[in-house]
């Protein structure tokens, strides 16, 4: 049985850590148009292959759904739903599995739904998947509702996914504010993932790590491929990109999966990713 949800700090501390440690990664960003869910989505297929992976959609836009074989299925609302009252229910029942690799808990569909959740708690939900999911990559985007950026407290790490301009900047500079509330705004528990996909003369990844006061984990390349486009969306059209190459290696550089002979002979456990922000201030992982 896998370890019950706990801070991150705990989990890779205990004595009775088993060889499957469940972490969750929450994949935010200040505004539309930033590149979260591609990062969400690459980084999912990339680690299914390694680890038991669910990708929990919470995109207002909720666009991962259209690439699984049932696009109505029930998704995250549904089981918050009925969580409490049918508990005989399996999660199972609400997931899909997608082919990028990894399970697909969908967003909600419509206003009805997503009124449900701006009151609902979700923590209790996350804290039973982690029980059948080594991985929980959660794809926040630019959804703002205060109870789901109620998430980011269990996470193991959160990581804004942000264009290196002064639109994206002011923006993210407010969702810092609102993650303070919440006490998960200081780099200790926040890192932030440049995206270069469309070049910007005024802004440097490094500088807007400054600007924001949050360790730069990852600088993603301009990627023509990758565009604005719905089809961006998935891995398969982008299989061997430099979008999807430069987050592989970002998941290796801090753990996530590690491809040498020397850790797969080892059965070497990941890296604890607070120490490693906490260690320096200013990683900066730069692909290619």
């Amino acid at each position: 049985m896998m370890n019950k949800l706990q801070p991150w700090g705990d989990r890779v501390n205990s004595s009775q850590e088993t060889s499957r440690t469940n972490f969750i990664i929450v994949c935010l960003s200040a505004k539309g148009g930033q590149g979260a869910s591609l990062f969400a989505l690459h980084l999912s297929s990339i680690l299914s292959s390694r680890r038991r992976t669910l990708l929990v959609d919470l995109d207002p836009a909720s666009s991962h759904r259209y690439f699984i074989d049932d696009p109505d299925c029930p998704g995250l609302a549904n089981l918050a739903m009925v969580h409490e009252g049918m508990s005989y229910l399996r999660t199972s029942d609400f997931t899909r599995h997608h082919p990028g690799g990894f399970d697909l808990l969908a967003g909600p569909r419509g206003n009805e739904e997503w009124a449900f959740l701006r009151s609902a708690d979700l923590r209790p939900i996350f804290a039973e998947l982690s029980h059948s999911y080594e991985v929980i990559v959660v794809d926040i985007s630019s959804n703002r509702l205060k109870s789901l950026l109620r998430l980011t407290t269990i996470a193991s790490v959160n990581l804004m996914i942000l264009k290196a301009d002064l639109l994206s900047a002011r923006s993210a500079l407010q969702l810092i504010e609102e993650l303070a509330d919440f006490g998960t705004g200081s780099s200790a528990d926040t890192a932030l993932v440049a995206n270069r996909t469309s070049p910007c003369a005024v802004l440097n990844p490094k500088q807007l790590s400054l600007a924001l006061q949050l360790p730069l984990l990852a600088s993603l390349p301009y990627d023509r491929a990758a565009g604005e486009e719905f089809a961006s969306l998935s891995p398969i059209t982008h299989a061997d990109s430099d979008i999807q190459t430069a987050v592989r290696r970002f998941a290796a550089s801090v753990g996530f999966i590690d491809d040498s002979p020397a850790a797969k002979a080892e059965g070497r456990s990941i890296k604890c990713l607070r120490s490693l922000l906490r260690s320096s201030s200013h990683y900066h992982f730069q692909p290619g």
